[in-house]
């Protein structure tokens, strides 16, 4: 679902009864239907059957058309997603969970023929994807208690955002 007419293509106007329903909203009315890409590193992400919602505040992707229209895996936690395609097994897209949901960040491109457009790496801010920076404390205890020296140099050539404790103590379990 998109609130921009712009990212469809083939769009034709919509004449059924239904309409969104939100957590904020008693009903959002569907204008158009229509289908768009939205392309990736490796390949091109069909959408069919893609939604103009004219009140809609967010982009919106059904899990399940991405799958069937696509071919593809979309496998998730509580701290990410990924992309695979079921033929090859490669993963097409990763990305990190964001307050409950799974972000795939794209930016439309006047200058292309193709509605979407995934934003490049220089746009991208890793630590917006986190929803917050944890601190080394915790990081500690997920790694399995190593020294505070391995910790910090963990987090640091794995380029994951994080704050350092405010004070420096000995965890119990650790003791």
């Amino acid at each position: 679902m998109t609130s921009d007419l712009s990212h469809l293509q083939e769009a034709t106007s919509y004449s059924g009864p239904d309409a969104i329903t939100t957590a904020g909203c008693s009903g959002l009315s569907i204008s158009s239907i229509g289908s768009s890409i939205l392309p990736i590193p490796q390949c091109s992400l069909q959408l069919h059957q893609l939604l103009h919602v004219p009140k809609l505040s967010q982009h919106l992707l059904s899990i399940y058309r991405l799958c069937k229209d696509n071919h593809y895996r979309f496998i998730y936690d509580d701290f990410g997603f990924w992309i695979q395609d079921k033929i090859t097994g490669n993963v097409l897209l990763k990305g990190l969970c964001s307050n409950g949901l799974y972000p795939i960040p794209f930016s439309v491109s006047s200058s292309s023929h193709t509605p979407f457009q995934l934003a490049s790496a220089s746009h991208r801010n890793q630590s917006y994807y986190l929803g917050q920076q944890v601190q080394t404390s915790l990081w500690h205890k997920r790694f399995g208690h190593p020294f505070n020296s391995i910790t910090s140099t963990l987090l640091t050539q794995s380029q994951i955002p994080f704050t350092s404790d405010p004070t420096k103590s000995v965890c119990t379990t650790c003791l």
